[in-house]
């Protein structure tokens, strides 16, 4: 992770990982679909799923 993205990691306590990546992780599991919130489009993955607090969120590589 470079630049702008660990920053971002860093002030948002977020992990990060794609196949490249490697990690040991363990808790809980909120699959978001693709991760999109655009109400101007009508689409929340994040409504369709449970709360992420907490929990791993898992998104869908790629686009819709």
């Amino acid at each position: 992770m470079r630049g702008v993205w660990r920053d971002y990691a860093r002030q948002h306590g977020v992990i990060v990982i794609d196949r490249a990546d490697y990690a040991a992780l363990s808790g809980e599991l909120a699959f978001v679909g693709y991760g999109i919130r655009a109400p101007e489009l009508g689409v929340d993955d994040y409504a369709k799923a449970p709360s992420v607090k907490g929990r791993i969120a898992v998104v869908r590589r790629f686009t819709p």
